[in-house]
């Protein structure tokens, strides 16, 4: 399972819907997207530095993915099919697709 941004935010709030999903998962990654993300998010935060420490230890116990020359290609793919669809999505919601694939 890929933590999105929105995923990392519930759980950082401890959401007990989405610890429930993460209970049943095999496996959970991080995005690379989710953590630039969420950093960036918490520049501006009362709560910086607790959030910071939360990210710190989330990104030390999960793997963050990054994008290869696959990757890339999946995206161009994803990219080109929505846009021809009239159905885009956020770069960033489509970079967490292509990682998935």
């Amino acid at each position: 399972m890929i933590l999105d941004t929105n995923a990392v935010s519930a759980l950082a709030d401890r959401d007990a819907a989405l610890l429930a999903v993460l209970g049943e998962a095999e496996k959970a990654v991080l995005s690379f997207i989710a953590v630039a993300e969420f950093r960036f998010g918490l520049l501006g935060s009362k709560k910086g530095e607790l959030g910071t420490a939360f990210l710190d230890a989330l990104t030390a116990a999960l793997p963050s993915l990054y994008p290869g020359s696959e990757t890339i290609g999946c995206y161009s793919r994803i990219a080109d099919q929505l846009k021809r669809s009239g159905k885009p999505i956020p770069q960033n919601d489509m970079w967490t697709a292509a990682l998935a694939m």
